[in-house]
């Protein structure tokens, strides 16, 4: 009898590590802005991102295939008058519709590590270091970037002038990017 429970739990642990696979659908990608001297943060989402990645068994090649693109003008900080902002000047004189991000490196396990994402936008490609953790499959990855660095000084200027009286005269370039990846 003993053999025999030991042989189920066996074989149910076989098919059990055999079965799992991580597996997401979707990301949710926020960001924050900065203004003022003091660096206050303005937060928001963008609603419209579109992720492509493979369901895999091995957690770092899972997180290696993803590649999201996110529609700009789909930027959301809870008040219109702000993402029209945003809209018109950072990303439409850049002729920006889309930002697209791939993941090109995973260092780390299922718990925590770095992964580095190429982000492409306005022609230009940099590759970008997130730290990321994993609590509740859910994979949190967090990275600073600076919209100058995609040739973006005319739009950022643009900005900054147009937000002048509602940033107290200061507009910071660099922006808190966040991505969240459920999975299963």
């Amino acid at each position: 009898m003993n053999k025999m429970i030991l042989k189920s739990l066996m074989l149910t642990s076989f098919l059990y590590t055999g079965a799992f696979a991580y597996d997401a659908k979707e990301v949710n990608v926020k960001w924050d802005g900065y203004k003022t001297a003091a660096k206050t943060a303005v937060s928001g989402v963008f609603d419209k991102v579109q992720l492509s990645i493979s369901k895999n068994d091995d957690f770092s090649k899972f997180l290696s295939s993803a590649n999201v693109t996110i529609d700009a003008a789909s930027l959301n900080s809870k008040m219109k008058f702000r993402d029209n902002n945003i809209i018109s000047t950072l990303f439409k004189m850049a002729n920006i519709a889309e930002i697209k991000g791939k993941v090109t490196k995973v260092s780390g396990d299922d718990k925590k590590g770095t992964v580095d994402i190429e982000i492409d936008m306005n022609n230009v490609k940099k590759v970008i270091p997130f730290n990321y953790t994993v609590s509740s499959n859910v994979i949190n990855a967090k990275a600073d970037i600076n919209v100058l660095d995609f040739a973006m000084q005319k739009s950022f200027d643009a900005f900054s002038l147009k937000c002048k009286p509602f940033h107290a005269n200061k507009t910071w370039s660099d922006v808190t990017v966040h991505f969240e990846l459920p999975y299963k």
